[in-house]
């Protein structure tokens, strides 16, 4: 299994204790040892609950000063544990608190900009916004420190003795980046070298030295500097705001809840001189303890630490073993008085009094003789800190291990979406032809056949006029003899019309159809309506025109008329062979008689 530990060690699996492993202030316990002597418990009481609660007493403001979209919001929201800041796309206009959700006396404060005019320019910034109320200031950058107006915050700050740190954000967006661009080449060491390298270039030239830098995620509080980013803001802090800002954190990192243990470590002491002095016998016991107390402080752990009941389960479902007897405790008062029994067996109490280095406690516990009840409280303290620091790691790595198979099934999911949309548009076209082809054969076969039931119409309604013909002419002759000459009169008029065309040149010639002359008509009549009606000037010389046009061709025709007279006999007796027996006789009588025709002539005109 890998470890998680952070070099805090293994779990605990016996319930024992050295003065090595406390952290014990020589101060603080030479007061106590004092009250101790005198026997003044509720002194006592007073001064632990004093130096166990003061540090909900401390006011910690931290600005955080940076350009719009740098990152503000999103590392006030990943030290605070919450996702309530509502990110605006511009600036703030004015000095914006963001409260701890455990302590409202921890606060970051968003910085407005420093502007050329108005109330926020360089002349009155440091006044407006207040400066001598925060005890440090994280200055932010998105990419290097060009801007003059950060350069100058900083400086001013470092004249008044605060604290500043310098924080390089978005670099995981850089290194991403990068590895895109220059896939064959990218080196991750490298990288961040370079990135640190500019940063700091930047810094020089603004003629500022800092060992404060940071390379950061602002939303991955495990990866790069973010570790070491918490643990400078908790070092640069002054010494009695240490703890207020520690326990008031939320344990996002290992970062924290190593701080955390090392505060939380420092108050065992405390605790166990209280239940040793106060405490009350335990049944078939040497020691003394006070369990309310314990109990009280054992819940304050696991708030801190993180290990609750969701995470104990998820522990435990990932690794049994890591628990070990920790997954058999009941913090109830029985369960903390089981454990102070198994710690009188597990430890060696006079062992732990002659090894105590700070004279004041080893003459307390020897002259009292308290030995036993101070080393079994401090040993289950001990044991049960020690064990839930080892399961909030534990958690830790289990909830980042979560976030990892989430974005991966994000991208798994978004990678299914496109190819389902992809498909889907694939399908939805392909079906679109596919309907718009059977639509295209649908209509032509529906085209098909109304033509042949239209034709099957005209058919049947014209067998169905045949047939009612043929039924009426079976009733009456009358009706037959009509019909009869209706189509004597048709077959006429047909005839009529073919001698007409074939008059007029328009019949039935090769190269010619019906289409043909159709198409002729149809032109004419177009040039026809496209012809421009005339103006009345124009119809008046037309009409004279056409009056020279008459006048010249009646002149034509009556000089080409020619008026011939000619000679017409007209013979009113007709000779008989009498007449020509009596000529033969005599030349002089046919003469005569010849006479009896009459001559009469009459003028007929011949056209040439």
């Amino acid at each position: 299994m890998e470890s998680i530990d952070d070099g805090f060690g293994k779990p605990l699996t016996q319930i024992k204790c050295l003065p090595s492993d406390l952290t014990i202030e020589k101060k603080a316990a030479k007061e106590v040892t004092k009250l101790l002597e005198k026997h003044e418990n509720a002194a006592v009481s007073r001064y632990l609950k004093k130096y166990l609660e003061d540090w909900r007493q401390q006011k910690v403001c931290i600005a955080i000063y940076g350009d719009k979209d740098h990152g503000k919001s999103t590392l006030i929201n990943t030290l605070r544990g919450t996702n309530s800041i509502y990110s605006v796309s511009s600036s703030c206009t004015s000095p914006m608190p963001y409260v701890y959700p455990y302590n409202s006396n921890v606060q970051f404060w968003e910085l407005p900009p420093i502007a050329k005019e108005g109330r926020y320019k360089r002349e009155k910034y440091m006044k407006e916004i207040n400066a001598e109320r925060y005890d440090m200031i994280l200055i932010l950058t998105a990419n290097t420190f060009r801007m003059t107006s950060s350069c100058w915050l900083a400086k001013q700050f470092e004249s008044m003795d605060k604290s500043v740190i310098y924080v390089r954000t978005k670099t995981d967006e850089g290194i991403d980046q990068d590895s895109i661009t220059h896939p064959h080449t990218f080196n991750l060491p490298k990288t961040l070298q370079r990135i640190r390298k500019t940063t700091n270039d930047s810094l020089r030239d603004s003629a500022i030295e800092t060992k404060f830098l940071y390379l950061i995620g602002a939303a991955k509080p495990h990866d790069l500097d973010f570790p070491d980013l918490v643990n400078s803001i908790v070092d640069q802090l002054p010494a009695e705001k240490k703890d207020a800002f520690t326990l008031s954190m939320i344990p996002v990192n290992s970062a924290v809840i190593a701080k955390k243990w090392e505060i939380l470590n420092s108050r065992i002491w405390v605790l166990s001189c209280a239940s040793a002095a106060s405490g009350q016998p335990l049944k078939n016991c040497e020691s003394k303890a006070e369990i309310d107390l314990m109990l009280e402080e054992i819940r304050f752990y696991r708030k801190q630490l993180g290990p609750q009941e969701d995470a104990i389960r998820k522990v435990r479902d990932e690794d049994k073993n890591l628990l070990g007897g920790l997954d058999k405790v009941r913090y109830t008062r029985e369960g903390i008085e089981a454990l102070i029994k198994q710690a009188e067996i597990d430890q060696d109490a006079d062992q732990f009094v002659v090894s105590m280095k700070i004279v004041a406690l080893r003459w307390w516990m020897s002259h009292l003789q308290v030995g036993i009840s101070f080393s079994s409280s401090a040993g289950v303290l001990r044991y049960l800190l020690h064990n839930l620091q080892i399961i909030g790691l534990k958690f830790l790595k289990i909830q980042e291990n979560e976030k990892i198979e989430k974005a991966k099934r994000r991208e798994k999911a978004r990678e299914m979406v496109n190819r389902t949309k992809s498909s889907i548009l694939k399908d939805s076209h392909s079906t679109r032809l596919d309907s718009r082809l059977k639509e295209i054969r649908s209509s032509r076969l529906s085209s098909s056949d109304s033509v042949s039931s239209s034709r099957q119409s005209t058919k049947s309604t014209k067998s169905s006029s045949r047939d009612a013909k043929s039924s009426r002419l079976s009733r009456d002759p009358s009706e037959k003899k009509k019909l009869e000459r209706l189509e004597r009169r048709k077959k006429k008029e047909i005839t009529v019309e073919s001698e007409t065309k074939e008059d007029s040149g328009q019949g039935s010639c090769p190269g010619s159809s019906g289409d043909e002359a159709k198409a002729r008509k149809s032109k004419s009549t177009k040039t026809k309506k496209v012809k421009k009606e005339k103006t009345p000037e124009e119809i008046a010389a037309k009409e004279a025109r056409k009056l020279a046009k008459k006048k010249a061709k009646a002149l034509e025709k009556k000089k080409s008329e020619k008026n011939e007279e000619v000679k017409v006999f007209r013979i009113t007796k007709v000779i008989n062979k009498d007449h020509l027996k009596d000529a033969a006789k005599d030349d002089s009588v046919v003469s005569d008689k010849l006479t009896t025709i009459r001559e009469e002539p009459r003028l007929y005109s011949i056209k040439q």
